[in-house]
């Protein structure tokens, strides 16, 4: 005979143990003995439930079977001092990992532990034979035959057997009645209501029991259960104990074993959560027992019998951060809503929920059951913590459309207490006197107060299945709104609640009432008929089409997250990985069909994708803590060359990600991670330029060079970006559509950026030199100086920190030399190559000067390192005799080419920064969408007199000693971007709105608008970076808060990538840059500022020209 409501675990490390009978079998007396299942548990779970006392301690020997003993007393949830005071034998016990032995004189021990009864007692066959006999004779008014006989007798049914009974099961409902009495109400008068534990287990013989003293066991049995000589019954109650009396109780005790109860609805979700838990640190969820040591015994046991959080259910729009402490079986849960969440400890099982445009918001412990949603349209459900939800479909009569009962409890609520405490898991009156209910709207006027319970109160629901076009099928749940609002809204009347009139408009049942109306076959059909998979393979197959169709929209594998996140290592490689797999083999697919037809942004795309996606599931798995051999994987990754990337390379990079996700080794797998990003940037490559090489030479015309000795200067003013940066940046740039607005300025009355070229007769070699010089001064701050004798030492030019990369990859970009000849012959000398480049094949003693020279800080944000690229590709193809303005578009031209100089220079970025310095005044940049290769237009406003001159007084710019960030936050953008989320989605249109404001509002001559469009941008800019980029230094926070808030400035923005480098304010209308300073520097002195160590203020001004070439 086993209970339901438990859950047992042995935890043998022998795969033979078995139950050892040799102490009861082996003659007619070992038949009539009965035993009992135990397993050790704490003294606060032992005492509510029942304890065996047992004769001697049993086994803990691994070597030996389970050995069944004599049971001194059995006791009935008793109290921790009741079984502690227990001697001889004692009750309590050490726990086994200690000491083994029974210790019946420690009393405050937390590892106390006693027998505990499992729910489990077997009857050999003469004792089974007492227990079926006495359901057929004395007790059968205790079983449903029993009384189903009973019932027919007395209303003079003669019908025999089967048809009999199934004549009177129809007679169970109150409406039916014979005699004027229904069975339900029969049985309530005939049951003897007995229990297995408390009357029949305490009428058997134990170690403390003889029949030597029969009578007065009886008096001591009966007394117990108030029955005396008046009593109808006192003939079943002495029939039941003179022949259970006469049955043996023995213990089958188990050292090893383990229990859980699993009696309530808080139990349930407790263990389904906490004990699937395999995190170091879990949240602390309500716990009734709320102890580390439960926690610990009920995750151990979750262990033992593989308890998972996820099977069999599909996940999708829900943070993982709190959802991966839920649990979730043979389910699917579909919203694209921000506001959607799954709270910690909530339980979600056989629902299927896809509301793609509704906010589902489940709160914490909540335990939901069955629940049908299946809807397009958009609504709120919101579900109170605490709750417990459960949808079951009723029977159909007469043709009506599908119903359902929708059960709403508090999980703590107790079901069968008078009177009614709580409700919905909130005080009973408080919700009375909120709501304006009533009890006569809760509970039939013919239920006396005395009985009035949730048992038999009506206020569960009846849905019905709506349909609507276009919006799916659905069971309509918005009615828990007023629920939540009773939790949400404290001190709000919620009488006039739309969805409390809701509620009281429809058909309610008790629970006493619901067992009989479900349709228990409807439910086995939706809980076997959930489509968990075909979600996956719907998922899989919508990433597809978002890829290959281009659509900005995210390809979103947070149902694999969500899966892997709940998942153990154990049962890692079972559960997860074969969804990994699967999502990995569906961007494989794309990826191979992307590379074929020459769609490399989609592939570059695809790339990013899965780089983003294994990162994530490198930082939710850290399975194998071990150092990875990032030596190892470098050399897997060696041998992928990326200039020439084709379907061969994409082989080889699936197969490096095989053997990197054989360990699951996550630092393995953020290592890979750059391999993919690296093979998206050449991607972008090869949309940039149709020239996989990106050399010149094969697209631009012959000139006439300089006369040897000439020097070529070129100069060109530095840029402050208005609006639009980021949509400049490739991909972005033509996955969108990129907009930007900028101003070319002069820094304290200077073109700050400039490059020189000469051909020299009487050198060697090529002679690079670049330098840093002040602002204010032009005083040299820095240089360096590099000489390139032999390919060799252009090797390394694509390496940005390399000395005079900038100048090395101009070189190589205007077509000195390819890229495989550095890599086959770098050995060989650079003369040749030189005189061929500059057309000077006949002169032996050539040599080539080029000196490039920045008067802006390092990190200034202002676009100096892609001007200077397009001072120095101008300065050397004008002193070679390379025209790069062929097709008389010199300015597209140059912009285009400093592009691709960046690419070979592998620094990325887009380009506004060229575009600004290059092209003087205001100039609006743009790129269309889909145009590959990349194409880019600029457009120029001239500025009204006016306006430049108010431009000219109110432009504020300070370097803030810090350099900018650009690197490290290009590829944060390039990561948020390939994510395709609402957000970024909404900021990018702004991007690029705002860079058209900017043109209107100065062609306008409206500078104020300026302001604001530049203080929007630069909040676009921070939300492309991300919170925690490092994008806003605190210093500049304050800084532009403390202005604006005191009406100095009207708007202001870091230039460029931000994280440092120059802030560029526009003062406010009637104050000048010098006002700004001035405030600042009293700021500073009056406490208000603190200090800005390396601030450095610099007088601008707009440049009507860009970039210039002098001769001399």
């Amino acid at each position: 005979v086993a209970a339901s409501d438990v859950l047992l675990s042995f935890h043998s490390s022998s795969t033979s143990k078995t139950i050892d009978f040799q102490n009861i079998a082996g003659d007619e007396e070992g038949l009539k003995k009965v035993f009992g299942l135990a397993v050790p548990a704490p003294l606060e779970t032992a005492k509510n439930h029942g304890v065996f006392v047992l004769e001697k301690s049993p086994s803990t020997s691994e070597s030996k079977n389970w050995g069944i003993q004599y049971t001194s007393k059995v006791l009935q949830k008793p109290p921790v001092n009741e079984m502690k005071a227990i001697k001889n034998p004692p009750c309590v016990f050490h726990h086994f990992a200690k000491t083994q032995e029974y210790e019946s004189d420690a009393n405050n021990s937390e590892d106390l532990m006693a027998w505990i009864d499992t729910g489990v007692v077997t009857f050999l066959p003469h004792a089974a034979k007492v227990l079926r006999e006495s359901a057929l004779i004395q007790l059968r008014c205790c079983t449903s035959r029993g009384l189903e006989d009973m019932y027919s007798e007395r209303n003079n049914f003669v019908e025999l057997g089967i048809e009999k009974r199934q004549k009177v099961s129809h007679l169970e409902s109150h409406e039916q009645t014979v005699s004027g009495q229904s069975l339900g109400e029969f049985a309530q008068t005939a049951t003897l209501k007995i229990d297995l534990y408390s009357d029949m287990l305490q009428a058997m013989q134990t170690g403390s029991t003889s029949l030597n003293h029969f009578d007065s066991s009886l008096r001591r049995y009966l007394e117990k259960r108030c029955v005396d000589d008046a009593s109808e019954n006192k003939a079943q109650w002495q029939w039941l104990f003179s022949e259970f009396s006469k049955l043996k109780l023995f213990t089958c005790a188990i050292p090893t074993g383990s229990f859980f109860h699993l009696g309530t609805t808080w139990e349930l979700a407790d263990f389904l959560t906490i004990g699937a838990s395999h995190f170091e640190e879990v949240p602390e969820i309500a716990l009734r027992n709320d102890t580390s040591s439960h926690k610990q015994r009920m995750r151990s046991f979750g262990n033992s019998i593989g308890l998972v959080r996820r099977s069999g259910t599909f996940i999708s729009g829900f943070p993982t951060e709190t959802s991966r402490y839920s649990t979730a079986l043979n389910s699917v849960l579909v919203s694209k809503s921000t506001g959607s969440a799954i709270g910690e400890g909530s339980v979600i099982e056989h629902s299927f929920m896809n509301c793609p445009n509704s906010t589902i918001e489940i709160g914490e412990r909540c335990l939901l059951s069955g629940i049908r949603m299946n809807f397009n349209g958009c609504s709120s459900i919101h579900i109170p913590s605490g709750l417990c939800l459960q949808m079951l479909p009723l029977k159909k009569s007469n043709g009506k459309k599908k119903s359902y009962i929708c059960i709403c409890l508090g999980v703590d609520d107790p079901i069968k207490d008078v009177p009614v405490k709580t409700i919905f898991g909130m005080d009973f009156q408080c919700v009375l006197q909120r709501s304006g209910l009533t009890e006569s709207d809760i509970w039939d006027e013919i239920i006396p107060s005395s009985r009035r319970m949730l048992w038999n109160a009506k206020i569960h629901p009846i849905l019905h299945h709506s349909s609507s076009k276009g919006d799916g099928s659905h069971v309509d749940l918005t009615y828990l709104n007023w629920i939540h609002e009773l939790y949400t809204q404290n001190d709000i009347d919620l009488k006039s609640s739309s969805g409390l009139k809701h509620w009281k408009s429809l058909r309610k049942l008790s629970i006493s009432e619901i067992r009989e109306n479900v349709d228990a076959s409807a439910e086995a059909l939706h809980r076997r008929s959930i489509p968990s998979g075909k979600f996956v393979e719907s998922r899989l197959s919508e990433i597809s089409e978002i890829l290959m169709n281009r659509k900005h929209e995210p390809c979103n594998f947070d149902f694999v997250f969500d899966l892997v996140s709940s998942s153990s290592s154990e049962n890692m490689s079972s559960i997860s990985r074969p969804l990994v797999s699967q999502s990995l083999r569906t961007l494989d697919s794309v990826a191979f069909k992307a590379i074929k037809e020459k769609s490399y942004d989609i592939a570059g795309r695809v790339f990013m994708t899965m780089s983003l996606m294994l990162s994530d599931l490198a930082t939710i798995i850290c399975i194998d803590k071990k150092q990875s051999n990032k030596n190892e994987l470098l050399k897997l990754s060696s041998d992928i060359n990326m200039e020439s990337f084709d379907l061969s390379t994409l082989e080889l990079i699936v197969s490096v990600r095989k053997k990197v996700l054989i360990s699951y080794n996550a630092q393995s797998i953020f290592c890979f991670c750059e391999v993919l990003e690296t093979a998206s940037s050449a991607m972008t490559k090869r949309c940039i330029s149709a020239n996989k090489d990106f050399c010149l030479v094969h697209s631009y015309s012959d000139s006439k060079p300089t006369i040897l000795g000439e020097t070529v200067l070129v100069s060109a003013p530095a840029r402050i970006d208005l609006a639009g940066g980021w949509s400049d940046t490739p991909p972005l740039s033509y996955e969108f559509g990129g907009a930007v607005a900028n101003l070319a300025v002069l820094v304290n009355s200077k073109r700050p950026l400039r490059a020189k070229c000469r051909l020299i007769k009487g050198g060697q070699g090529i002679l690079l030199r670049t330098e840093s010089k002040s602002p204010i001064d032009e005083q040299l701050l820095e240089s360096t100086e590099v000489k390139i004798s032999t390919l060799n030492d252009l090797a390394d030019f694509h390496n940005p920190h390399s000395d005079c990369a900038l100048l090395k990859s101009a070189l190589v970009y205007l077509g000195l030399v390819s890229i495989d000849s550095i890599s086959q012959d770098g050995s060989h000398c650079i003369q040749s190559y030189l005189k061929k480049f500059c057309r000077r094949e006949n002169v032996d003693d050539l040599g080539l000067e080029i000196i490039s020279c920045s008067l802006l800080p390092t990190g200034s944000g202002m676009g100096g390192s892609s001007i200077l690229g397009g001072c120095v590709i101008t300065a050397i193809a004008k002193c070679v005799g390379i025209l790069l303005d062929c097709n008389g578009d010199f300015s597209n031209n140059i912009i285009h080419s400093v592009l691709m100089l960046e690419q070979l220079l592998t620094t990325g970025g887009g380009w506004q920064d060229q575009i600004g310095g290059l092209v003087g005044g205001l100039k609006l940049g743009t790129a269309d969408v889909n145009v590959i290769p990349l194409q880019t237009r600029v457009k120029q406003f001239p500025l009204a007199p006016e306006t430049k001159r108010e431009l000219n007084e109110r432009l504020v710019l300070v370097f803030t000693g810090k350099p900018r960030l650009a690197k490290n936050i290009l590829q944060n953008v390039l990561r948020r971007w390939a994510r395709r989320t609402n957000d970024i989605m909404r900021t990018l249109e702004g991007l690029v709105k705002g860079a058209h404001d900017v043109i209107e509002s100065l062609n306008g001559g409206d500078v104020d608008a300026i302001g604001t469009c530049m203080s929007e941008y630069w909040q676009h800019k921070k939300v492309m970076a991300g919170v925690d980029s490092g994008v806003e230094p605190d210093s500049i926070k304050k800084l532009l808060a403390v202005l604006t808030e005191n009406n100095v400035i009207s708007g202001g923005t870091l230039c460029g990538a931000g994280g440092g480098g120059c802030l560029a304010m526009l003062a406010k209308k009637g104050k000048s840059a010098d006002d700004v300073r001035a405030f600042v520097d009293k700021s500073v002195v009056g406490g208000i500022l603190p200090s800005f160590h390396g601030f450095c203020w610099h007088s601008c001004e707009v440049a009507e020209d860009g970039i210039e070439i002098q001769i001399i």
